[in-house]
């Protein structure tokens, strides 16, 4: 998949993705390389005999500790959907 960002009246793209682009270069884009190059790929689940109970599998990106930024974001996508920001 593969999205535009275009501010209504302005003929310049603001973000733009490309469809094999992955997840971190589609966040770098976004929120820019020094987000991305800080992420840590987790990954758990049934699959990977790491069972917790009620978990059937999570896999993302998280920032590592090192990361610090002046701004706090939190976003929490669920199935590629945002449930939540802050």
């Amino acid at each position: 998949m593969a999205f535009s960002l275009k501010k209504s009246g302005d003929p310049s793209l603001k973000v733009r993705t490309t469809r094999s682009s992955s997840l971190r270069d589609n966040i770098a884009s976004v929120f820019g390389s020094s987000v991305a190059d800080e992420l840590v790929e987790v990954e758990m689940g049934e699959d990977d005999g790491n069972k917790a109970p009620g978990l059937r599998r999570l896999r993302g990106l998280v920032s590592n500790v090192n990361y610090n930024a002046k701004k706090f974001n939190f976003l929490l996508f669920i199935n590629h959907r945002l449930v939540r920001f802050f």
